[in-house]
Order: structure tokens, then C-alpha cells, then sequence
């Protein structure tokens, strides 16, 4: 998220790499929303319009999860209402998906 927040351009594929290699290990929907919003900022960094936006809805649309999908803790690890900024930046590269 570091990366991707701040633009460090010169580790942009290594932390592509990581994302890609790391893909199936978010559990928790505040995990998989950092996950999709690094990937989106990166790909519209680096001009991937397509694929930024594609993960920037993928990322929104995680972070309207209610329940954590675990039986015994519905609301650990939920977005909730933090974010605030990194939604908005998703907002716009999603074209303000809804």
C-alpha cells in the first residue's frame, strides 16, 4: 500500500510481482480491498486505464462487504467506513461506480 499510495515508481514491479504471487492469500475483506486499491493506483500510474479500473470497482465493491464471511466474527477485518481518500482515488479511476 506504501508503494502504491505514494507513487515509489522504481518498485512498482516488484511489488506487482508480490501482489500477483500473493493473490489468493487476503482472507479478511479489508485485506482483499488493500490488495485490489495497491493494484489499481499502480496500473493507473502506470497509464492501465482498463485494468485500473477493473480493480478500483473490485476494490470498492469489497469494501461494502458487512460480514466477514467468518461465522463466529461477522465484523473482524471489515472495511467499515475507513479509507476514506483511498476511496475516493478509487471513485475516480472506477469513473464513479456506484
Amino acid at each position: 500500500m506504501l508503494v502504491a499510495t505514494q507513487t515509489l515508481e522504481p518498485y512498482f514491479q516488484e511489488v506487482l510481482q508480490v501482489l500477483t504471487e500473493n493473490k489468493s492469500q487476503p482472507v479478511f475483506p479489508v485485506e482483499k480491498f488493500k490488495w485490489h486499491a495497491a493494484h489499481a493506483l499502480i496500473m493507473a500510474a502506470q497509464g492501465d486505464r482498463e485494468t485500473a479500473k477493473d480493480q478500483a470497482i473490485r476494490a470498492l465493491d469489497v469494501a461494502k462487504a458487512n460480514h466477514s464471511g467468518f461465522r463466529y466474527h461477522p465484523t473482524v477485518g471489515l472495511v467499515g467506513s475507513n479509507y476514506e481518500a483511498l476511496r475516493d482515488r478509487l471513485l475516480a479511476l472506477s469513473g464513479a461506480y456506484c
